[in-house]
């Protein structure tokens, strides 16, 4: 059977995979990390949009403290993204363009950290590449199909509201895997530092923290169901119970009550439920269905890694045995617990809205369902090798050249997958033209001492609203307060 990721299997040498095997394998994560580069250099053309020149008004006028305290009375719970916001005030537009590339690196870096860690944990020795090469493959899918890509990755407010805590709790699971598995408790200091950044983790959005506090608290369940240590139930307690806390500061916000009232009434316990179950499932059916050659894709590199994980095991490894039953239980439960995490992701849309999340608000379900159909598929490929048929199968000639073909078709298609940016290069390039020579006419009339500005408009992006011709407009009061000036329109 598998080995429980709680105990350590002996220390051991793996079986070298055939040097083009491996030099494939290791061209998939090029060719990946090429299409993540891609979403990187997109990112190059963001710029301030809509709400974050409120925010950074808000820090230029009161400060990061006074500024974070009047929005949680006035408008938003969401302490971390306000905060962090503020903070990078200072870069301005600067922040805009690198902040894509800095998330998408970070969490890649996040990924690639917890999967070798738990691969190690389970097989022992392995070929590190392949744990790159399916770290990198959930998070170019993520980055590929992810609903209004524009307001969660290039967008400054919707990437720190929604995107930064799932780069946050892939590294908090990292942490708290480390902590479990480590020889020795650990100090308090630790614990102390980890409770503080999960209890900031949670306060970037209702959705990333409700669906941080089902991650840990999942995690709790399975480490009593399966009598693990007591130091694993400590800390996965520790982790659910500081992200409640996080969700407690959202419910007594003054500022949620007051944005809430424009809602309808939340609705009772079991019609939350209800729509939230529902909302999940279509969630999954459609996305399964609207992106059947991406799923696929990452079903079939799932698989191929699970077959090479198996053939870097030694022969005669009798540590290592790994039955249908179990790996059908460990199937059922990953199938189960995406779609849990899914549902919890609509929770919060439908207590605010008694609504579908908004398509921004769905980048965590996108990202833990392509996890979820990933690693199921690499367990379905630890099956398939395990079959005495396919495994006698597998050392022949035949069986080589299927890998060698595979994994070179799989090289292409995250190049092929890229040309699909090929308009959204053109339509950032020329909208990041535009903002900058708006930007050059400010500066120029605010030297002349100019207070009321007529701006040309600039055609807005993927539903963030622009300036307009009223000067009422809530973006042209935050443009105005942004730039100090007392009225601005836009013709």
């Amino acid at each position: 059977m598998i080995p429980s990721p709680d105990t350590q299997p002996p220390a051991k040498e793996s079986t070298a995979l055939p040097q083009v095997i491996r030099a494939l394998v290791l061209l998939l994560f090029v060719s990946l990390v090429f299409g993540l580069l891609l979403f990187v250099f997109l990112g190059t053309f963001s710029r301030l949009l809509a709400d974050d020149f409120c925010y950074f008004a808000n820090a230029k006028q009161l400060g990061v403290v006074n500024g974070l305290v009047r929005i949680y009375t006035t408008w938003s719970g969401r302490f971390s993204t306000v905060g962090l916001i503020m903070l990078l005030q200072p870069l301005n537009k600067y922040i805009a363009q690198s902040f894509p590339g800095v998330i998408i690196l970070t969490w890649l870096l996040s990924l690639i950290a917890l999967v070798v860690s738990v691969f190690e944990k389970i097989f022992g020795n392995i070929p590190r590449s392949l744990a790159w090469v399916f770290a990198a493959l959930v998070l170019f899918l993520t980055c590929l199909i992810v609903p209004n890509r524009f307001q969660v990755l290039y967008w400054l407010n919707g990437s720190i509201t929604y995107t930064i805590p799932l780069v946050i709790l892939t590294a908090l699971m990292y942490w708290a895997l480390h902590l479990v598995w480590q020889n020795k408790s650990p100090h308090p200091i630790t614990l102390a530092l980890f409770c503080v950044l999960i209890f900031i983790s949670g306060g970037f959005s209702e959705t990333t923290a409700v669906l941080q506090f089902n991650v840990f608290l999942l995690s709790l369940a399975y480490s009593i169901f399966r009598q693990l240590p007591g130091r694993t139930r400590f800390v996965f307690g520790l982790a659910a119970g500081f992200s409640l806390l996080s969700i407690l500061v959202f419910l007594v916000s003054p500022g949620n009550h007051i944005r809430q009232a424009l809602f309808p009434a939340p609705p009772g316990l079991f019609e939350l439920a209800g729509l939230s179950i529902r909302y999940g499932l279509a969630f999954i059916f459609h996305t399964l269905i609207a992106y059947p050659v991406p799923f696929l894709f990452s079903i079939f590199v799932s698989m191929i890694l699970g077959i090479l994980i198996m053939m870097s095991q030694p022969e005669n490894d009798s540590h290592f045995r790994i039955c249908p039953r179990s790996l059908g239980i460990a199937g059922g439960i990953l199938a189960l617990g995406t779609v849990i995490l899914v549902i919890s992701t609509c929770v919060p849309s439908v207590y605010a809205q008694s609504a579908y999340p908004e398509a921004r608000a769905l980048i965590p379900g996108t990202y833990i369902l392509i996890l979820g159909v990933s690693s199921i598929s690499f367990i379905s490929g630890l099956g398939l090798f395990s079959n005495g048929t396919f495994t006698r199968w597998s050392k022949g000639k035949p069986f080589h050249y299927f890998l060698v073909t595979g994994l070179i078709l799989a090289c292409i298609y995250p190049l092929r997958a890229g040309n699909s940016l090929n308009t959204e290069f053109i339509q950032a390039k020329k909208y990041a033209s535009a903002w900058d020579t708006r930007t050059e006419i400010v500066a120029s009339s605010i030297y002349r001492g100019e207070n009321r500005l007529e701006l040309k408009a600039i055609n807005s992006q993927y539903g963030i609203s622009e300036l307009e011709t009223d000067p009422g407009f809530w973006v042209n009061k935050c443009f105005s307060n942004y730039y100090q000036l007392e009225e601005v329109t836009a013709k």
